[in-house]
């Protein structure tokens, strides 16, 4: 009994981090309606639910309330990892870091991009409709011509929440029940769900998996919190040119093994400075 409480508990972080985003939505909505009743020229009903509907739509409007989320969810989890589980961190931020760590990182973010490319085309194939109703969410909350905000929340603050709601309290509340192999599958899987659609959400398990054998080889967040930003940016930034084009079968073949050849060398880069770091002879799992 007691350990099938601990592994409801698991669930806890990602329900309060849905149950934060609705919290952050309903008096932004709100707002927005009442915007919509006192937009200039609307004279009906109609017109009000219709200038109502324009604000909620717009790029700024998402931009801002994901970044009101995300700054109250960092305060908590924040407060809440740190609180809990701030001793199975080193006290000097750069101490799980050496120069293979951080390049390992740095591949492996780009090498993992090229295949969630891949990933994704794989899961539209299957289902057109999730990959309309992913390139609608992405023109919606701006993503497509990322405002000065939402840069700031998807590169920065949003990584770094989810990184201790998912790595940090999921997978460390999780390896209190379970065996890391199911903790880490457990905060994989939640992390794609919290992400609402199926195209987002079969890549995100994929770099959750990823995330989570970063966090537990390198016995801290912080170079999972590395990865991710460093994931996120080059998602956002890199040029067209530099990301796959499967126009044709051999280019499609070819740019996966770049993908394939960057993750494998950047794992491999990463494992070799942990290694160096923390030597065989100790324990690789950390409390």
């Amino acid at each position: 009994m007691k350990r099938f409480g601990r592994i409801m508990f698991c669930f806890l972080p990602a329900l309060l981090a849905f149950g934060l985003q609705q919290l952050i939505s309903i008096p932004a909505v709100g707002l927005a309606l009442l915007g919509g009743f006192y937009t200039k020229g609307a004279t009906s009903i109609d017109d009000c639910m219709d200038a109502f509907l324009n604000i909620i739509s717009t790029a700024n409007f998402n931009a801002g309330v994901s970044a009101a989320y995300g700054t109250v969810a960092l305060v908590v989890f924040a407060c809440w990892y740190y609180k809990k589980f701030r001793p199975t961190e080193p006290e000097n931020v750069r101490k799980p870091f050496n120069i293979p760590v951080i390049f390992g990182i740095l591949i492996t973010a780009v090498g993992l991009q090229y295949i969630t490319n891949y990933i994704v085309s794989f899961t539209a194939a299957i289902n057109p409709h999730w990959l309309e109703y992913y390139s609608n969410l992405v023109e919606s909350v701006g993503l497509d011509e990322p405002s000065l905000i939402l840069v700031l929340y998807s590169v920065l603050i949003g990584p770094v929440c989810e990184e201790l709601i998912f790595r940090g309290l999921t997978l460390k509340y999780a390896k209190r029940a379970m065996p890391f192999w199911v903790a880490n599958f457990l905060q994989a899987l939640l992390f794609g769900v919290f992400h609402m659609n199926m195209i987002q959400g079969v890549y995100a398990f994929v770099v959750g998996i990823v995330l989570g054998f970063i966090c537990e080889k390198s016995r801290s967040i912080y170079p999972s919190m590395l990865f991710h930003i460093l994931f996120n940016i080059w998602g956002t930034f890199s040029p067209d040119w530099f990301m796959y084009k499967a126009d044709t079968v051999p280019f499609f073949f070819l740019w996966f093994f770049v993908g394939a050849g960057l993750l494998v060398a950047g794992l491999f880069l990463f494992f070799f400075g942990v290694n160096k770091k923390y030597p065989k002879i100790e324990n690789s799992y950390y409390s």
